[in-house]
């Protein structure tokens, strides 16, 4: 006995599967799985350059972000250490926040101290070479 298999039909389904395939893909990229990915990276990424940079920059970088929670109470603030600077990004930061006399001390800290403020859209950025 020979059994006799169509190839069309089953090019057909497994184009078929393949699609299927690449739409759970697509949802899967929705999940919480790709940012808890990205977390666990940033915070390797910090322990491996924590060490690179010196006392008076570790020292400034804990002033600046504890500066930075007293000035946006309604904002998440982050610290990351990159391989050539320091990063105090505070995430969504609120009208009522930009306005504060805490943001006006702040800024007067980072001019004194020549820290680079970047605004963009969703977050303000503050960079300690």
């Amino acid at each position: 006995m020979s059994t006799i298999i169509d190839t069309t039909s089953t090019k057909q389904q497994l184009k078929r599967e393949y699609k299927m395939q690449e739409l759970t893909i697509k949802n899967d990229e929705k999940s919480a799985l790709p940012a808890f990915i990205a977390a666990r990276d940033c915070a390797e990424r910090n322990k491996k350059n924590r060490d690179s940079f010196g006392p008076v920059q570790n020292i400034l970088s804990n002033e600046l972000f504890c500066l930075a929670v007293t000035a946006y109470t309604g904002s998440q603030v982050y610290r990351n250490f990159r391989q050539k600077f320091i990063t105090i990004k505070v995430a969504n930061p609120r009208m009522y926040d930009l306005i504060s006399k805490e943001v006006e001390t702040l800024n007067e800290f980072c001019t004194r101290n020549s820290i680079e403020i970047v605004k963009t859209a969703r977050a303000v950025i503050y960079r300690i070479a």
